[in-house]
């Protein structure tokens, strides 16, 4: 499932929603929110480094490796490929566009 960030002001309006944290477009998006500017910055799908999906792997129970496998070409698909694809060239999917001020 989706590691999805949202950033709620003081109004208790949504003012940013990713789909994937993306740490770095998070922190981009909360500067540039407390400064007054409304945030344009992609949150591109960023994998783990293979060095934590093993790790992670080897901590998460029998099989999980396993089914990480199975579900990796999809995972690779949908996320890195179709996903960031639609934000490179702005086509969001129907009700996943971050909203704004």
């Amino acid at each position: 499932m989706p590691n999805a960030v949202f950033i709620i002001n003081k109004n208790g309006c949504v003012v940013y929603r990713a789909e994937w944290n993306n740490p770095s477009a998070t922190r981009n998006a909360l500067d540039a929110l407390l400064a007054g500017r409304t945030d344009t910055a992609k949150a591109y799908f960023c994998p783990a480094i293979p060095t934590t999906v093993f790790r992670t792997l080897s901590k998460a129970g029998k099989g999980s490796a396993a089914d990480f496998f199975k579900g990796f070409p999809f995972l690779t698909w949908t996320n890195i490929i179709k996903r960031n694809f639609r934000l490179l060239f702005g086509r969001s999917k129907s009700g996943s566009a971050r909203a704004t001020r």
